[in-house]
């Protein structure tokens, strides 16, 4: 029951089986009756009765070709000479019933035969040829083949030398990507590499066997090893693109050094006033500088990793440029405090010295002050004095004029005088009320006159006389008058002067003051700025350093990072680093 069993299981390897008579001269018949040559065959595989030797050789015959038929072909001539040339005999040459014969035997093997199939797959003449070598290698052990192990040998080698075969054209696809002479991006090699793993598919199922139990798990083999090779491959692209990225980086940053160094120096020989212009032009030039060198790196820089070393490399050449320039205008600005600070001190002892003489000029202009009030209280005093005579002398003129009457041609003549010097003292008067250095002189010319009216009144008879002392009196007081209009312009002059002077030296103190609050002010203001940008410098430090600090720490995390992951199986580290390589370059 167990053999019969096992060549049961084994049948489903047998092929169909053809029994083919050559020269078959018998009559197909049974009992008088024909028969096929089909029939032919199985009454030939029928046992025998008892024990013949022969019925297991049957029995094992009919169990292992389950598909198994029987055809006969009669002798292709009737010459025995022609038997020894038929290959070259044309058709035409041999008996019609055998070439009938063999054609319909040709039509049905081609009708009928199959390609090798094992467990539903088809058989190579590779795998043919490794399952007879199995075959071969077991009979010549002594032992019965096994067709499963071998098909299964057979079908692993297959799978193996196409997942090799796949592996193989997928790593030379990506290798030749990434040696190329400018370096792909991160996205682009994820693409190629998508096309390039489809194609190694293509070629896995081309080679493999589709269909076979081992074929899921060798697939999911072949996937991770196509992760891991895709992984790999990443990393290097990221080596090259890195170990270029930094190269073109010190390349560009050597080059541009003294452009740097120049923009970066400090400025000693430069005026307080244009130090923050000269530190917006340093400032563009820096960044004129910068500039250029991120176009140059854009150009030149290529591969996944050019994001990256950009930032790390700038982040830290640029805070090292940054830090040393802010060292260098602490330096600067320490110095120029401390040369305000000294000019602060020699501003004071100025504005001391100032002070005292401006003190001094204020004691002395109180002074002369004084004595111009005293001058001028004088003066208006001596104006309203003749103002009063003027009046009291017109009064007395008026009063005598009746009195002159009866002296007609004296009187007429005196009062035409007196007109005309009334007119002319009236036309002073009005002058002196303009010109109060007029009036002075007007008011003692009128109390000359009043003098010499009076004089009249008392004698009449000496009235010529009086006229000529009163004409000699009027050209004395006329002198007086002018020498009083000489002295009231000087006075007027002086206090002019004096009024010019103060105003100047009221001018001059108010420059003074200006110049001395704008310098408090400025001295006041430089040192809120100082105060600032030492602040402003204090806080750029913390900050600067606590960059440093987040570097740093995000620098071991970073370490930590790879630390673990390096742990994990290279499935998994390619999942990570072609993810975390991904989101970088898209960054």
């Amino acid at each position: 029951g167990n053999e019969n069993t096992r060549e049961d299981e084994l049948s489903l390897f047998f092929p169909p089986f053809m029994w083919l008579l050559r020269d078959f001269m018998l009559s197909l018949e049974k009992e008088d009756k024909t028969i096929t040559s089909n029939d032919y065959l199985e009454n030939a595989l029928e046992e025998r009765h008892g024990k013949n030797k022969n019925n297991r050789i049957r029995k094992s015959f009919k169990n292992l070709f389950k598909s198994r038929e029987c055809r006969t072909l009669v002798r292709p001539v009737y010459e025995e000479k022609d038997l020894r040339r038929l290959s070259e005999l044309d058709n035409s040459c041999l008996r019609g019933e055998f070439v009938n014969e063999l054609n319909s035997i040709t039509h049905s093997v081609l009708r009928t035969v199959r390609p090798k199939k094992i467990y539903g797959e088809q058989i190579t003449g590779a795998m043919l040829a490794t399952l007879l070598e199995q075959y071969v290698e077991a009979i010549n052990g002594g032992s019965v083949p096994d067709i499963k192990k071998s098909y299964d040998y057979v079908v692993e080698e297959k799978v193996r030398l196409a997942v090799e075969k796949a592996l193989k054209y997928y790593s030379t696809k990506l290798e030749s990507h990434i040696n190329q002479e400018k370096l792909p991006s991160l996205s682009t090699l994820n693409d190629f590499s998508w096309k390039a793993k489809k194609e190694a598919f293509d070629i896995y199922r081309c080679n493999g066997v589709t269909t076979s139990a081992v074929h899921s798990g060798n697939r999911e083999l072949l996937d991770a090893e196509l992760e891991n090779i895709h992984g790999l491959t990443c990393r290097e692209l990221g080596k090259k693109s890195e170990d270029l990225c930094r190269s073109l980086m010190k390349k560009l940053f050597d080059e541009n050094e003294a452009q740097f160094e120049l923009a970066m120096q400090n400025q000693t020989n430069v005026d307080t006033e244009d130090s923050v212009e000269v530190l917006l032009q340093q400032r563009d030039m820096y960044f004129r500088s910068l500039k250029l060198l991120i176009r140059a790196y854009e150009k030149g820089a290529q591969g996944p990793s050019k994001a990256i070393i950009f930032a790390e490399v700038m982040s830290r050449q640029v805070v090292n440029h940054i830090v040393n320039y802010v060292h260098t205008l602490s330096s600067s600005f320490k110095v120029e405090i401390e040369n305000s600070r000294s000019k602060i001190s020699k501003i004071e002892a100025e504005l001391m010295l100032l002070s005292k003489e401006l003190d001094q000029e204020k004691s002395q202009h109180i002074a002369d002050n004084e004595r111009n009030q005293s001058t001028i209280d004088t003066l208006s005093s001596d104006v309203h004095d003749l103002k009063q005579n003027l009046e009291d002398a017109t009064t007395l003129a008026t009063e005598t004029q009746a009195t002159l009457k009866w002296s007609h041609e004296n009187i007429m003549q005196l009062q035409k005088q007196l007109e005309i010097e009334r007119q002319s003292v009236e036309t002073e008067r009005k002058t002196n009320s303009q010109l109060q250095e007029h009036v002075l002189s007007c008011e003692r010319d009128i109390d000359a006159k009043r003098n010499h009216i009076s004089n009249i009144e008392q004698n009449f008879e000496t009235l010529k006389e009086e006229k000529k002392s009163l004409t000699s009196s009027f050209n004395e007081t006329q002198q007086k008058l002018i020498s009083c209009e000489q002295e009231l312009a000087v006075s007027q002059k002086e206090l002019e002067e004096s009024q010019t002077f103060i105003d100047e030296v009221a001018k001059h103190l108010l420059t003074v003051e200006e110049d001395t609050t704008r310098q408090v002010m400025e001295s006041l203001i430089l040192q809120v700025e100082t105060d600032v940008l030492n602040e402003n410098i204090s806080a750029q430090e913390k900050l600067v350093k606590r960059l440093l600090e987040e570097r740093q720490a995000l620098h071991e995390r970073l370490q930590d990072f790879f630390m673990r992951a390096s742990t994990l199986p290279d499935f998994y580290q390619a999942q990570v680093f072609c993810t975390e390589a991904g989101l970088i370059n898209n960054w």
